[in-house]
């Protein structure tokens, strides 16, 4: 590799103006710094304090009512698994919420398993590069159990962003279904016993696909920021490794979110309250537009003549941004 170590160019007797390298440039890496653990109780455990409100102007994960429903209920508190896991425990599927499980493949096999924990939807994150997906089929499996299934088939870390907010949609939909099965269709007196439903999402190993899926979940639904849901779900399942495109996903993830709550505030704020899906305002609720008469060719040559003109060439003396050659000749 050539870099700017090699300053003098023994042909032509050059050296280079300023450090550089012939490596392609690469993304920026996402350090996660571990959380902070209250050891008051012998035990490590760690606070995720999250938003209560809302700001979603649509149904793109979910009913907005059964969302805001689901976050009322304050911070969440999780004991941390450090000082307990085991190798062994890679193996098996951990619980991020009440409702949420994340694992390898082997534990969506475990019959005896998933009927005692009582899945009622299975969550396949498949890699399309890596081959066949037939032996991550959730339908196959979930058939056996007669449970939900759904698939999600991932090509790249650009295409995972895509397929988030299906994926968390379906998650809140099927929760939803399943709170309603049980008799409960208002959500003034929600509490989070009330979801029967119980999702396991899983990928070949419970590391990474999985966990990114299950981070952007608690991103999108709680609103917290990348490194606190990488945080939380690591404390969960210790051994979770997703490398830095997946990480800088999940932060293109966050901004994407984070331009979606601003236009729901906005809108909530000009319709006076949750802005509905499809819904048209009134006639007498649309906004004021200013009547505006189009410019004559007379407007257009004023404009022209009226317009100041600027001494676009830098004073000499002064500061300006003028190019730097990259190479410069070794002195003798």
């Amino acid at each position: 590799m050539v870099s700017a170590a090699d300053s003098t160019i023994s042909q032509g007797g050059y050296v280079a103006a300023s450090p550089w390298s012939d490596r392609l440039s690469e993304p920026p890496r996402v350090q996660v710094p571990p959380p902070n653990l209250d050891f008051s109780h012998r035990q490590p455990s760690m606070t995720v304090k999250h938003s209560t409100s809302m700001d979603y102007d649509s149904n793109q994960f979910g009913n907005p009512s059964f969302l805001l429903a689901l976050i009322t209920n304050g911070s969440v508190t999780l004991t941390h698994k450090m000082l307990d896991w085991k190798y062994a425990n890679r193996r098996e599927a951990q619980m991020i919420l009440p409702f949420l499980y994340i694992g390898p493949i082997s534990a969506a096999k475990d019959e005896k398993f998933v009927r005692e924990t009582g899945f009622t939807l299975l969550m396949s994150v498949r890699s399309i590069a890596s081959g066949p997906t037939r032996t991550m089929d959730a339908v196959r499996m979930a058939s056996h159990y007669e449970i939900r299934p759904y698939n999600v088939d991932v090509d790249s870390p650009t295409d995972i962003i895509r397929k988030f907010p299906a994926a968390i949609k379906a998650i809140n939909d099927h929760l939803e279904e399943t709170m309603n099965e049980s008799g409960l269709h208002e959500y003034d007196n929600f509490q989070s016993a009330c979801i029967r439903g119980k999702v396991l999402v899983f990928c070949e190993t419970g590391n990474e696909r999985s966990a990114a899926f299950v981070a952007a979940y608690l991103m999108a639904v709680f609103n917290i920021d990348v490194i606190t849901a990488i945080q939380t779900v690591q404390s969960q399942r210790f051994s979770m490794c997703i490398d830095d495109s997946i990480k800088n996903a999940l932060g293109t993830f966050e901004t994407l979110l984070g331009a979606k709550r601003d236009v729901g505030r906005a809108n909530r704020h000009q319709n006076g309250g949750y802005h509905q899906e499809n819904m048209r305002p009134q006639d007498d609720q649309l906004p004021s537009v200013s009547t505006r008469s189009k410019r004559t060719l007379d407007n257009v040559y004023n404009d022209d003549e009226n317009m100041q003109t600027y001494d676009l060439e830098p004073a000499r003396g002064k500061d300006s941004r003028v190019g730097a050659a990259p190479f410069s000749d070794v002195e003798e």
